[in-house]
């Protein structure tokens, strides 16, 4: 590898906005407390930087878990385990490029590890580099031999297919989820699979998440975008942009933390600027 001289460059960054991001002031959990001088006193066992950086992730203080799982690095440093944690915290950061980062290396480590690949999918979706999500959802299906696992995957896996205009196909990966599938038919994901697949009408869906957040706003407002996320972009790809757009839009003011959230804050972040959904 060439070495360059790197030249000194104008309008530099102020270091305050670089080294020394605000953190938060949350007090810590005593759960977490606990935790983390289990690490400290035990620095070597990787279960223990797990255990604290996901507990971090509970408390909603992602850049502490990263923290965290970089600390475990230090002693393991090719434990596929923290790759696939780490991947999964820089997706609730928002931060997909990183999070592809650390998924890649995690699918290295552990070629067959399922929620690697998924949420490398999901990176590269965030990201809008579909030809790579779909390239990982199709190692993912490989993975996949129960319902439980084909349910989320079908769901971003179909929503990748769609944006690259492959409709048919999108549709033969809908109906890998059949009605009678042995899962959890309560979840938002076999829900959506049932839309995409013409079981349940788009409207019955959407009157449903309405419904719920009609009835109980407190408690549904957060679940709102995994619920709609999906059936927004299927009425845009059907025809119906602006009635999908009015939806994306109250989910996104929502600001939650699902990865439904995340990528929904992408999406409309390249609307605003591309002037609309393609």
């Amino acid at each position: 590898m060439k070495v360059l001289t790197e030249p000194l460059l104008q309008n530099v960054a102020d270091m305050q906005t670089q080294v020394y991001p605000p953190k938060t002031t949350q007090p810590l959990d005593p759960l977490v407390i606990e935790a983390r001088e289990t690490a400290y006193a035990d620095p070597t066992d990787p279960d223990n930087w797990v255990k604290l950086g996901r507990l971090y992730r509970r408390q909603k203080m992602h850049r502490s878990a990263v923290e965290a799982y970089s600390l475990g690095m230090t002693y393991d440093p090719f434990n596929w385990f923290f790759f696939r944690h780490k991947g999964h915290t820089y997706l609730n950061l928002g931060q997909p490029r990183e999070a592809a980062a650390a998924f890649t290396m995690a699918t290295r480590l552990h070629p067959t590890n399922w929620d690697s690949w998924y949420h490398l999918g999901l990176a590269y979706y965030m990201l809008n580099e579909l030809d790579k999500a779909e390239a990982c959802y199709k190692e993912t299906l490989r993975h996949s031999p129960t319902y439980k696992l084909k349910v989320p995957l079908v769901n971003w896996y179909y929503l990748t297919l769609l944006k690259q205009g492959k409709k048919d196909e999108a549709e033969k990966i809908a109906k890998l989820i059949p009605p009678d599938a042995d899962t959890n038919k309560k979840s938002n994901y076999y829900k959506l699979a049932m839309v995409y697949n013409g079981t349940v009408d788009i409207n019955d869906a959407l009157a449903e998440a309405e419904g719920l957040l009609a009835k109980d706003p407190e408690n549904h407002i957060s679940s709102y975008p995994s619920n709609t996320y999906g059936l927004a972009w299927k009425l845009i790809y059907d025809g119906e942009v602006e009635r999908g757009y009015e939806i994306l839009k109250r989910g996104y003011e929502t600001h939650g933390w699902a990865l439904a959230d995340t990528a929904l804050a992408f999406d409309m972040e390249r609307w605003q600027k591309n002037g609309g959904p393609y």
